[in-house]
């Protein structure tokens, strides 16, 4: 070993001094690995230039395991520099080990992926091939380390299932047994099941009843999938409604005989057959008439 600088120095009582010797005629460097990303691969300090002429080659560095030199060649030795060295990886990407779970902690898969292309040491959860079926319930980035296993929760994809959300809402007689008198569907919104739809229909009040009480419509919230039922009260009015088949029938003409004209309200026929009898009496007492002159003669 030799001193690596010579001459005279300054003294100071209880001072700490560093020497730096040659190895040999060696000088020696400080050095930093990085790699392209700007990781930092560590480093060191590293005997060179063991001729002595100044200059050292990047060869004669020892780098970081699985890395190589991206500029090669010499570089003049300055003791009191440091130098950062960016690398090459050899083998592109970060080998980490994954373990695929489910959210009940079921062993879905994994392996060993390479991630952290660019070396900086940050990988991107996008960049790991996920079992089929399912998605990734954490994204973004995260930190690698070469070689560590990493457990990763995934979630499963299901088809999103929809179905329609039913409103039945019945108008009930409660003077009458709550007799359902009307009862009306609605079942045209269809969705998401476990999302809600939201129905705002008018009142619909049955033919010969009326509301209990004065509502302006009906509004409900129904889960897709579900079926909503609601009561209107109703009461029958003062006149009783209208069934069918109630109606008067209108007076008809026996069959086989027209119907008779009317004429200032009296019925013709009837007349008639008045005349015919008064006739025939008026011909009777003619005739009596006549005989009783014949005796007096």
């Amino acid at each position: 070993m030799e001193l690596n600088v010579t001459g005279d120095f300054f003294v100071e009582e209880g001072g700490h001094y560093t020497v730096v010797l040659n190895r040999d005629g060696a000088a020696i460097t400080h050095v930093v690995f990085k790699s392209e990303g700007g990781k930092n691969l560590g480093g060191g300090d590293y005997f060179v230039d063991e001729d002595g002429d100044g200059i050292f080659n990047y060869s004669e560095l020892t780098l970081p395991e699985g890395y190589e030199l991206i500029v090669t060649g010499d570089e003049f030795v300055d003791t009191e520099k440091t130098y950062e060295i960016v690398l090459n990886k050899e083998i592109e990407g970060t080998i980490i080990n994954v373990v695929y779970v489910d959210e009940e902690g079921n062993n879905l898969g994994g392996g060993d992926f390479f991630v952290d292309s660019d070396d900086d040491g940050i990988a991107n959860y996008s960049e790991l091939d996920l079992p089929e079926g399912y998605e990734l319930i954490v994204t973004g980035d995260f930190f690698v380390t070469p070689g560590k296993s990493y457990t990763i929760t995934l979630h499963k994809i299901t088809e999103e299932e929809t179905a329609a959300a039913t409103l039945v809402v019945r108008y009930v007689d409660q003077e009458n047994g709550n007799e359902v008198v009307l009862e009306k569907t609605y079942d045209d919104q269809v969705g998401p099941v476990g999302e809600t739809a939201t129905y705002i229909e008018d009142v619909v009040v049955p033919e010969g009843y009326e509301l209990v009480q004065d509502i302006e419509g009906i509004a409900a919230d129904v889960e897709y999938g579900q079926t909503k039922v609601m009561y209107v009260f109703v009461t029958k009015t003062a006149q009783e409604p209208t069934q069918p088949g109630d109606e008067e029938e209108p007076n008809t003409p026996a069959e086989g005989t027209e119907e008779s004209e009317q004429t200032d309200g009296t019925d013709t026929g009837v007349a008639m057959s008045l005349a015919g009898v008064f006739g025939t009496m008026s011909a009777a007492l003619a005739g009596m008439v006549a005989l009783l002159r014949c005796k007096q003669k």
